[in-house]
């Protein structure tokens, strides 16, 4: 066949690179966070064709899709222009050939990529695939290596994810503790309830993402998918909500509260599945204390995957959220715009609409729109 692995292989790297010299000299950054997109749907197919389906499920959801989105996003709230650049500098230029010709000098060392010789293929993975099965009676050896043998790897990814959701939901509710008796203005760019040909598409989608999603999270034991998976895949369910029927209305369907409550409870799921282990006298994170066979591996795996979703779902719609929620996001606040004594009043006439026109218009009538 013409399309053969050594074929792809080619064609995704070429595209890779024709990508990424486009990314490096485009001037918009609309075109850019396009160009990006494509970048991401390229390793989408490089993954599927390692086998590596899971991590393609991720860089989709992820990659393509909720970051594409909150991209394109950041791009409305700033400017298209992106800054032109001198097209080769010569010190920069001779450094990265430096570091090329380095690399490829100590790579050579290096045992070679997929070889039946290498230590991983002749001690580490001979060991997962003789015992994996017995041990804990997962069939899918992804998870069981993700969720059990190199559990505390997992946790720790799993606290990273928590640590960057609490300190974006620090930085941007900052700006609010500095201008405590200032209005601030909010603008809801979501919010297009006319285009009625994308709010129904979202209403078809939605269930379907989400149970595709449930579909993952309760089938990682059997085949490509788990924790993570599932949840950036529900957040991308949650995600297209809010893109077609705007954030107002997205909030009312799952508020940021429940969200912070969700992040916390996916933590504790898979710290207090270790606790308990330590509390029945058994090592941390030791499944044979829920049941004392390979039933108690599976109990466990689940358990810590389902805290695995909570923890992932929660924080990629919190970074959403809190982007780009009008009533959390605060975009420009009018201190030394306006006098203290007009508070109380543009509160009531501008900010109860979320409307940006609204905001000029005040402005222009008090001779101070330069601002």
């Amino acid at each position: 066949m013409f399309f053969t692995t050594e074929v792809m292989d080619l064609l995704y790297t070429t595209l890779l690179c024709v990508l990424t010299v486009a990314v490096i000299y485009t001037n918009s950054a609309t075109t850019w966070v396009l160009l990006m997109g494509g970048f991401s749907m390229c390793m989408v197919g490089f993954y599927t064709m390692s086998n590596a389906v899971d991590v393609a499920i991720t860089e989709i959801a992820v990659g393509y899709g909720i970051g594409t989105i909150l991209l394109l996003l950041a791009v409305k709230e700033t400017t298209n222009k992106v800054k032109k650049r001198k097209l080769l500098k010569p010190i920069p230029l001779a450094i990265v050939f430096v570091v090329i010709i380095i690399w490829f000098n100590l790579s050579s060392d290096m045992p070679l990529f997929g070889g039946f010789t290498n230590p991983i293929q002749m001690h580490v993975e001979p060991f997962y695939l003789a015992h994996s099965g017995e041990d804990t009676g997962v069939p899918n050896y992804v998870t069981s290596i993700l969720a059990s043998y190199r559990g505390y790897d997992t946790m720790g990814e799993t606290t990273v994810i928590f640590t960057a959701s609490m300190g974006v939901m620090s930085l941007l509710t900052n700006s609010y503790d500095k201008y405590p008796n200032e209005p601030v203005l909010s603008v809801d760019y979501l919010d297009d309830k006319n285009n009625l040909i994308l709010r129904i598409a979202g209403k078809i989608m939605l269930p379907l993402l989400m149970l595709y999603a449930f579909y993952v999270q309760f089938h990682g034991d059997f085949g490509p998918g788990g924790g993570f998976q599932a949840g950036v895949i529900f957040s991308a369910s949650l995600t297209t909500y809010a893109l077609t029927h705007g954030t107002k209305d997205s909030k009312r369907a799952f508020k940021p509260a429940i969200l912070r409550i969700m992040l916390s409870v996916g933590i504790l799921f898979y710290v207090g599945t270790g606790v308990l282990a330590w509390l029945l006298q058994y090592n941390f994170l030791d499944y044979y204390s829920l049941i004392h066979n390979h039933h108690g591996q599976e109990l466990g795996i689940n358990l810590v995957e389902m805290g695995v979703g909570f923890a992932v779902c929660s924080a990629m719609t919190v970074f959403f959220i809190y982007f780009f929620d009008p009533s959390v996001r605060y975009i420009a606040p009018l201190a030394g715009v306006i006098s203290p004594k007009d508070n109380i009043q543009v509160q009531k006439d501008l900010l109860s609409n979320d409307m940006e026109e609204d905001f000029l218009e005040y402005l222009t009538e008090h001779g101070k729109k330069d601002h």
